[in-house]
């Protein structure tokens, strides 16, 4: 599930000036979803690590038949 799904990290690159690794609260869009406020964006449950995050987008985003998903910062 979520295997065809690309994951974007360009927005959080940009804000942060590194790729996203490590433990948080991550949040993401889909598809061509801007972010604009924080509604607009699926979250994580918890703290969980990058990897993890990763693997939930592209679930998440299989869910609603979206093919990519944006890591925001």
């Amino acid at each position: 599930m979520g295997s065809n799904v690309e994951v974007f990290t360009d927005a959080y690159e940009r804000s942060h000036g590194r790729k996203p690794h490590g433990r948080g609260s991550w949040a993401f869009t889909f598809d061509s979803t801007t972010y604009r406020d924080v509604s607009e964006c699926w979250f994580t449950p918890g703290s969980t690590t990058w990897s993890e995050a990763r693997k939930l987008a592209k679930a998440e985003a299989s869910r609603r038949n979206a093919r990519y998903a944006s890591v925001q910062s």
